[in-house]
Parts: C-alpha cells; sequence; structure tokens
C-alpha cells in the first residue's frame, strides 16, 4: 500500500505517461513508466 501516488498525463494523448509511489515515510519508493499504444 502506498501513502501518495503522483501521477503524469501527457498533453497530447491524453493518458497517464508515468506515476511516483511514496512510501509510508513520504519517500520516493518507485516510480513506474506506462507504455502508451495507439490502437486504430
Amino acid at each position: 500500500v502506498y501513502s501518495r501516488r503522483v501521477y503524469h498525463n501527457d498533453e497530447d494523448a491524453w493518458q497517464i505517461a508515468s506515476a511516483e509511489l511514496y512510501d509510508g515515510r513520504g519517500q520516493l519508493w518507485r516510480v513506474q513508466e506506462l507504455q502508451q499504444i495507439q490502437r486504430y
């Protein structure tokens, strides 16, 4: 369980591009990068 998550949005695709996950002490614990795939 994370105490806080910060999402970064891609302004062109309107999708979440990455997320920062913080632990119970408020320190950065993990960074996630999300793949964006356009399906036509």
